[in-house]
């Protein structure tokens, strides 16, 4: 029996760059979160939330949209 391994194209290959931009972006919301909670001992949930968004959604779609093609 032979088994044979192709290479396929990343999915997210067209939006590498984007999608790292976002991650960065949004592990850097996260962290002035923790330090403006640690330095202020006020919550600021918005910041939370935005990187959040920016860290978790943002790549999620731009996969999305490089499987689809």
């Amino acid at each position: 029996m032979q088994l044979q391994a192709t290479a396929v194209p990343a999915a997210g290959h067209h939006f590498r760059t984007a999608m790292m931009a976002a991650r960065v972006a949004g592990w850097v919301l996260l962290a002035i979160t923790a330090l403006v909670q640690f330095l202020t001992g006020e919550f600021q949930p918005w910041l939370l939330i935005a990187g959040t968004l920016v860290a978790v959604v943002v790549p999620m779609v731009l996969l999305n949209l490089g499987t689809r093609r």
